[in-house]
């Protein structure tokens, strides 16, 4: 994991095991999701881990997630029906 800007904002990056991307459900991604807040607090902000979780259900296959705390918390199904990148511009890269 680690913090970049993307198109001039900040973005954490996050590369999910195998295991993780094999097992999509509720708590496994949730003991992810702790790890991930463990290891880098700064991540523990609104709207992050529904970007989380839905792309480890929608885009598994995807090397990195960029997960963008600037990106409004619009709840987790306004998050998947966005893409998994709510907001008014869409993934960076």
């Amino acid at each position: 994991m680690r913090w970049t800007t993307r198109g001039g904002r900040a973005s954490l990056t996050v590369v999910p095991s195998a295991w993780q991307r094999a097992h999509p459900d509720e708590a496994s991604i949730e003991a992810a999701w702790e790890e991930i807040v463990r290891l880098t607090p700064r991540a523990d902000q609104p709207g992050m881990r529904d970007q989380y979780a839905c792309r480890v259900r929608f885009v598994p296959t995807k090397e990195e997630f960029h997960l963008e705390p600037w990106r409004p918390a619009v709840g987790y199904p306004r998050t998947v029906a966005q893409g998994c990148n709510p907001g008014e511009r869409k993934d960076l890269g």
